[in-house]
């Protein structure tokens, strides 16, 4: 969100939580310094949180009052309203968007938490619900206090706009009130179910090394703060070259909450349905106890990951480097010297990110797979529909739809680089543009566009083609729904799947008396013929049973 001009508080509140609610050992190495629950009263605590008034920036189309922030059923309610509104700021003559207009057309309101409610390191968590439609704008963000915007380093830790969920940092360029960011904006189709019915927490991990913005515990941007430094502007009145705005801890973050409308990002109003609203359930800020306080908590969150492998998701090799790295970690505890702790959290972060990777890919070198689409719970497929014979996800063992994918080696093109799929009943899929077809044809196989590899991401699959460069996902998480080759990849859990068996052939046993070919199935485990003679197609795979042994055969 562009700030113009606009030195910001960013900051929480320290409050009591209910006994009911003990979060005290939820970020180990930090002790909860601050919650707004917004339990008590009718309107924001005028002790903590101060009003923003008028039209205030990015051309916004709201008027900004007092009168649309209230507490109800344990909530900030913000409401956004289609009604003729007076502007508190209006000057007559002036030519200033935000002054010339005696009226606007809409209100909301636009809450900031006051001096000294300000933080700068530590785990800040926010849990809302958010509008989302075009020309909605609700946003959770703040900035520090020292020198003006954007020197003083911006946190965007939620915006919604252009469906999309933005995460963003700033800090100053060469050039005055021009900002350089580190911007993030998964798109609505990459959440699951229907964002705007359900509440979700917002959480930044803020140390000396990084900040990473999470929602609902996916991470969406993560910023290594050696890039977050402030050239020289150029310009006598400021001297601010190479200074790091999110490496000072004396300048101080707060937390602003604001429901704004249409503007530069907002997009238009003509068709936004009125009111609406913006509902904040809590806002909490977690403090560092000591100075390793990001090095205790970046080790429990290693324990927990080893923890969470239950499945055996991850070779052998792959858990005992991570148990090294943590023992490692664990000798620097008690470290008070960033030049000590920000090696031993770099070192335990690249152990992690390696420890995800290595989950063994069971597609690497061929076979038959069918996958579980995660977020939805579906089925990749392959068939007819709406007039094309496409990839989309359905319901299991959906009749007349392919579900068991084979990856084979293409003409001359070696398997590490990429591979065929091919569907149960021998056709091939292939990417146009960004849509996934499949076809009969075979003359184009060992092109990109024919090429897909899986890889493996956050414990789960991601498949990839080679002509787009991006992944398998969906619009929608819901039953025949299409899947495309646009997607981004890692992080984006509507790109995620997951194997699951292969239905029907589990349940195809060898009789040990038998001493011949004795039956032939498909991959739907129905019995198709006693011998592969029998079988006139090609480029099919089947279960072959053969005495005590069964074999799979591409006829």
């Amino acid at each position: 969100m562009k700030k113009h001009l606009a030195t910001i508080l960013f900051a929480t509140v320290a409050a009591a939580l209910c006994a009911a609610d003990n979060v005290a050992d939820k970020y180990p190495g930090y002790r909860l310094e601050f919650a707004e629950e917004f339990d008590n009263g009718t309107t924001p605590d005028p002790d903590r949180w101060e009003f923003e008034t008028g039209m205030r920036r990015n051309h916004e189309n709201q008027v900004y009052t007092t009168d649309n922030a209230t507490i109800s059923d344990g909530c900030l309610v913000i409401e956004a309203r289609k009604e003729r509104v007076k502007n508190p700021d209006y000057q007559r003559y002036s030519s200033d968007w935000n002054k010339k207009n005696q009226y606007g057309e809409y209100s909301s309101s636009s809450i900031i938490l006051k001096d000294p409610y300000r933080y700068h390191y530590g785990v800040y968590e926010v849990r809302a619900k958010i509008p989302v439609g075009t020309g909605y704008w609700p946003a959770i963000w703040g900035c520090g206090d020292k020198y003006e915007w954007p020197y003083n380093g911006e946190l965007d830790i939620m915006e919604y706009y252009g469906n999309a969920i933005h995460a963003n940092l700033a800090w100053g360029s060469s050039t005055r009130w021009n900002a350089a960011w580190s911007s993030k904006a998964p798109k609505m189709s990459e959440f699951e179910g229907d964002f705007a019915d359900n509440f979700h927490i917002w959480r930044t991990e803020w140390d000396h090394n990084s900040l990473r913005i999470y929602l609902d515990d996916r991470l969406i941007n993560e910023t290594d703060l050696d890039r977050t430094v402030n050239p020289n502007p150029g310009q006598s009145w400021y001297n601010v070259d190479g200074y790091n705005p999110y490496r000072d801890p004396d300048n101080k973050f707060g937390v602003w909450l604001n429901l704004a409308l249409g503007g530069d990002n907002g997009g238009s109003l003509t068709d936004t349905p009125f009111p609406a609203q913006y509902l904040v359930d809590y806002v909490r800020v977690y403090v560092p106890e000591s100075a390793d306080a990001a090095l205790r908590y970046r080790i429990s969150k290693a324990r927990t990951l080893l923890e969470e492998d239950g499945a055996g998701k991850y070779p052998a090799e792959a858990t005992d480097a991570l148990s090294t790295a943590i023992t490692e970690a664990e000798t620097h505890l008690g470290a008070t010297d960033d030049a000590v702790i920000d090696p031993a959290l770099d070192a335990l972060q690249k152990a992690m990110d390696n420890y995800l990777k290595s989950m063994p890919n069971p597609c690497a070198d061929g076979g038959t797979f069918r996958f579980r689409h995660v977020l939805s719970g579906c089925t990749l497929s392959s068939g007819w529909f709406e007039e094309k014979e496409c990839v989309i996800i359905t319901d299991n063992n959906a009749a007349d739809y392919a579900q068991d994918f084979t990856f084979v080696e293409a003409p001359g093109v070696a398997k590490s680089k990429g591979m065929n799929m091919r569907t149960a009943d021998g056709k091939y899929v292939y990417r146009d543009s960004w849509n996934l077809y499949v076809t009969d044809k075979t003359d184009k196989l060992a092109e990109n566009n024919f090429l897909f590899k899986v890889e493996c991401a956050d414990g789960y699959l991601i498949i990839k083609n080679l002509g787009s460069g991006k992944y398998f996902g969906t619009d929608n998480n819901v039953a025949w729904s299409h899947v495309y080759s646009d997607k981004p990849g890692a992080g984006a859990r509507s790109n995620y799947f997951e194997l699951i068996s292969t239905s029907g052939v589990s349940a195809i046993m060898a009789d040990e008396a038998a001493q011949c070919r004795n039956a032939v199935y498909d991959l739907r485990g129905n019995r198709v013929a006693t011998s592969l003679d029998e079988i006139k197609s090609r480029g099919n795979i089947y279960i072959v049973v053969h005495g005590n042994k069964t074999e799979k055969v591409i006829r």
